[in-house]
């Protein structure tokens, strides 16, 4: 199912328990291997030949799906605060951010190119981080970034973790709001889910709390998984079946005898005839309630024709006009 060029379906930077690598490989996908940045010397992304290194690998397994989770610590909203305490937690603040520089703006090269040859992402950080608010992270969102295949832009969606699982030591939900930088529609309608206000929330604050809280619950992992599955299945059935897809897509915006483009329109030129002003005041008469009678009964034949068309998957509509087309 994969599309031409992606030897996997997964790749995962910043892997940490590498929870989406797991699924994808019980679900039956490729992975590329999980590339833990944090714990792993080999990868220090400070070091420029290292981030290379990543480049090369991510060229030849040219992955469906890009996950990226860089560390938020040098950009939290809370490095304000710390800020202000001392001169000495200042310049550390400061030095810290200015080494990750260069990391980001890789990162953010990396999100383009991989849109750019029509893959999929999703970067997380914390919604407050200031990181989306970095010049070269904003242009990819404001711009926008248009993705080839689908045509959608890439977005910056906020989604609350308390609504996939997300719990602290007391039992209840951490909140958590965070930021996903994303390409896939399908993966935008699973990841855009804010906190429903049925619960009380556990404040995210101290060190072990916010530690354990940067492993994604399982749900979410499991959301952003069968959102890229979902999106690959969309991607092959309308590069596989084009002119299908577009007649489905259609077909779900409106009726089928609906002028979509000049093909709809008959090629018989138009005949001009004389008009009988005075015919036609007859004839009005006569024709308008058999017409209004007529037009309801074509609705009406039309609605419950497309409701039942409807009723079964779009693969499957796809599939039959596929197969029945000479």
């Amino acid at each position: 199912m994969l599309p031409k060029g992606c030897k996997t379906f997964l790749m995962e930077l910043f892997a940490g328990a590498a929870t989406l690598s797991y699924m994808a490989v019980h679900m039956g996908f490729s992975i590329s291997s999980p590339v833990d940045v944090i714990y792993d010397n080999r990868y220090d992304l400070l070091q420029k030949a290292n981030r290379d290194k990543i480049d090369r690998m991510i060229e030849e397994d040219d992955p469906f799906l890009l996950s990226m989770s860089p560390v938020c610590g040098p950009w939290s909203s809370w490095q304000n605060v710390s800020m202000s305490k001392s001169e000495e937690l200042y310049n550390k603040i400061m030095a810290d951010r200015q080494s990750w520089y260069p990391v980001l703006k890789w990162l953010a090269g990396v999100v383009r190119k991989r849109i750019e040859k029509g893959r999929e992402i999703v970067l997380e950080n914390p919604w407050p981080s200031l990181l989306w608010k970095l010049r070269f992270m904003e242009d990819l969102y404001t711009e926008p970034l248009i993705h080839p295949v689908t045509g959608g832009p890439v977005e910056l969606c906020r989604l609350d973790q308390c609504m996939f699982g997300l719990e602290g030591e007391s039992g209840l939900p951490h909140q958590k709001a965070t930021g996903m930088l994303l390409s896939s529609g399908e993966m935008k309608k699973y990841l855009t889910t804010r906190c429903d206000k049925s619960h009380d929330h556990e404040p995210l604050e101290g060190g072990q709390r916010t530690k354990r809280a940067q492993q994604w619950p399982e749900d979410l992992c499991f959301a952003i998984m069968y959102g890229a599955q979902e999106e690959l299945r969309k991607q092959v059935l309308k590069l596989g079946f084009s002119m299908e897809y577009e007649q489905e897509e259609r077909e779900e915006q409106g009726p089928l005898d609906a002028i979509n483009n000049m093909d709809d329109v008959s090629e018989m030129p138009w005949k001009r005839r004389r008009i009988d002003l005075q015919e036609l005041d007859r004839e009005k008469d006569y024709e308008e309630y058999a017409l209004d009678k007529e037009e309801e009964l074509v609705a009406q034949k039309e609605r419950d024709r497309r409701q039942g068309w409807l009723q079964i998957t779009k693969d499957q509509r796809v599939a039959i006009r596929r197969f029945c087309t000479p």
